[in-house]
């Protein structure tokens, strides 16, 4: 089970109270809280995806087959419809008679609809457009076309208070930012995060653990990105 991230902030004293944190004390019960598991990694790993209105279904229908199983006991409220993808439980009897046909035959029949498939694919085209994982190279296209489009002459710079307070609070008390002493205070703790990752220190990082993945994906594609591959991304990612 995943706590919601934004339930989690460095520093939060009181335990939190949400629909899992009742299960966690059963021994078949591993509880995540904060960061350092990626939803991907545990997606990656997990047979079924269980949950009660979240968007990480969809996630879920990008990485792969697996079934994905909304436990709603009254299923009618307002909602986006995410809903409509996934299987739907009321109780526990539903939820454990899915769950034993699935580990007896290795798929619950009534996920294999095609009707249920294709509100998955609709539900994709209308969140992200595209399932096939080139949508970053669209938005780079996109923006190397305004970019080029925007004439920086004429561009009207305003100041926005906001962000210029902002801006001021970060440098101001940057001096005074220590880990082990903010942590401590309940309102500036949840400003953790703006110290440890203005600097994107961790990018290069980032960079380093992701490019083989990356260039197996562009290989595996077809896609060579210093070459005849620039052409095809302006004509076919429109």
């Amino acid at each position: 089970m995943k706590q919601h991230p934004a339930e989690y902030y460095p520093g939060l004293k009181i335990k939190e109270v949400n629909e899992m944190s009742n299960l966690v004390g059963y021994e078949n019960v591993v509880y995540i809280t904060g960061h350092n598991e990626g939803i991907h990694d545990l997606i990656n790993v997990a047979d079924i995806l269980l949950g009660f209105e979240t968007t990480t279904a969809i996630e879920t229908w990008l990485m792969g087959k697996k079934p994905t199983i909304f436990i709603n006991e009254e299923p009618d409220f307002p909602r986006v419809d995410i809903y409509k993808g996934c299987l739907l439980v009321k109780n526990g009897e539903e939820l454990n008679s899915y769950l034993r046909e699935f580990y007896k035959k290795g798929k619950i029949k009534d996920y294999e609809q095609i009707s249920l498939k294709k509100e998955q694919e609709k539900i994709i085209n209308n969140s992200i457009g595209f399932s096939d994982g080139l949508n970053h190279l669209r938005h780079l296209y996109y923006f190397n076309k305004t970019l080029l489009r925007i004439d920086k002459q004429k561009i009207n710079y305003k100041i926005s208070n906001y962000f210029l307070a902002l801006y001021l609070f970060y440098h101001l008390m940057k001096p005074f930012y220590k880990m082990q002493i903010v942590t401590s205070l309940p309102w500036f703790s949840k400003f953790n995060w703006v110290f440890e990752r203005a600097r994107l220190k961790n990018v290069k990082v980032l960079q380093e653990k992701y490019k083989p993945f990356m260039e197996q994906f562009y290989f595996d594609n077809n896609l060579d990105l210093d070459g005849v591959s620039k052409f095809w991304i302006s004509e076919k990612l429109k």
